[in-house]
């Protein structure tokens, strides 16, 4: 090969090199375009004062918040600007962020985010409970270990804090955490609360956002008109997919709700519906409840998954009964004949305690009893 050839077999190398290093594209947000917009001027602790944006479809409800923010990065005596976008759900959850043209974030050196910088990025904001909250920024740098950027991966505290962060961006993660989880959250809320309406509650609990199906059920059930208004879709969210919104249900459930017989009905309907961890969930709160007759005929239909341990909770709500309709004494008695030992013995016991009059019901604990 001559030298003319392997000369420019390297410069083609290099520059193949350069192309695959090429700054990323950064992200672009998908929330729906504004028809309208509401800014809000707000002032924390005193110093730092923004402009914080609401932005509205065209129906005018409200669809998310927003704030194009300028902030410099900056440690000892270097500093560069960021330029970034952030938004937040009508609850002050941050969800996302994207830039203005032609701005991108970059690491020491000036080195370019790579895609997966954006996307861990994401993830680091998104995480509210992260260890950059328990920080100070100057026990995060190690500044023997700057390189003269102007910021920096921690020497002392990386292995603490290694998921938290991007290397060679210590500090734009820790200002930017900041930002997207600081006081915002706490401010939003107060100017949602002020735009809450029928409408808007309704489209809380047909969201996919989780965190308003919280706020929507409590303030449901904070006012009996909105509970009455809201009582399919609250239902319908017990019955869900997300078990920790159910028991979050049960646990607010107003207590004087829980004696109207249309309302038991539904729970012991819901029952039926329900998976079995939520079944555990809803008996272990039934115990607790004294029921029409007919939600207790609801309980007895068969359940043809029904285990030891449901069957032993549905025996605890039954026998917390003052009176129980004939269908439930028919109903374990028929369990007097099921396969588990443990089940007919339970059966067995709550019956004595109840003192049946029907005769069918005593000739199969008779049998049981000569049986044993």
């Amino acid at each position: 090969m001559t030298i003319l050839n392997a000369f420019t077999l390297n410069i083609t190398i290099l520059i193949l090199l350069i192309s695959f290093v090429k700054e990323s594209e950064p992200p672009v947000t998908n929330l729906p375009k504004p028809t309208t917009i509401k800014s809000f001027h707000i002032v924390e602790n005193d110093s730092v004062q923004y402009d914080l944006n609401l932005a509205f479809d065209s129906l005018n409800q409200p669809l998310y918040y927003f704030r194009n923010i300028f902030t410099p990065v900056c440690y000892t005596n270097k500093c560069h600007p960021v330029y970034i976008n952030f938004y937040w759900d009508l609850l002050g959850n941050f969800i996302e962020y994207d830039f203005p043209p032609k701005k991108i974030l970059t690491k020491v050196d000036h080195d370019p985010f790579q895609e997966e910088d954006y996307q861990k990025l994401l993830e680091i904001l998104l995480n509210k409970n992260s260890l950059l909250k328990a920080y100070k920024m100057e026990e995060l740098v190690d500044t023997q270990t700057m390189n003269n950027g102007v910021d920096a991966v921690t020497g002392a505290t990386l292995k603490t804090i290694k998921n938290e962060v991007i290397e060679g961006a210590v500090y734009t993660c820790y200002t930017l955490w900041h930002i997207a989880n600081g006081e915002v959250n706490a401010e939003i809320p107060k100017i949602t609360e002020g735009l809450m309406s029928r409408n808007l509650l309704s489209r809380f609990f047909e969201s996919e956002n989780h965190y308003y199906h919280y706020y929507a059920v409590e303030k449901a059930f904070g006012n009996p008109e909105s509970t009455q208004l809201f009582t399919t879709q609250i239902f319908q969210k017990l019955t869900g997919d997300n078990i920790f919104l159910s028991k979050y249900i049960l646990e607010q459930f107003p207590e004087n709700l829980l004696s109207e017989s249309t309302v038991q009905q539904q729970l012991t309907s819901g029952y039926q519906q329900a998976k079995y961890p939520l079944q555990i969930e809803m008996l272990k709160k039934f115990a607790s409840m004294e029921f029409s007759q007919e939600a207790l005929k609801t309980l007895t239909i068969h359940n043809e998954f029904e285990n030891y341990q449901l069957f032993q909770l549905k025996s605890k709500v039954f026998s917390a009964q003052k009176t129980l309709p004939k269908e439930v004494t028919h109903y374990l008695a028929n369990y007097l004949e099921n396969q588990d030992s443990r089940i007919r013995q339970l059966a067995y016991e709550t019956l004595i305690k109840m003192q049946p009059k029907e005769k069918t019901v005593q000739k199969k604990m008779d049998q049981y009893n000569s049986n044993k």
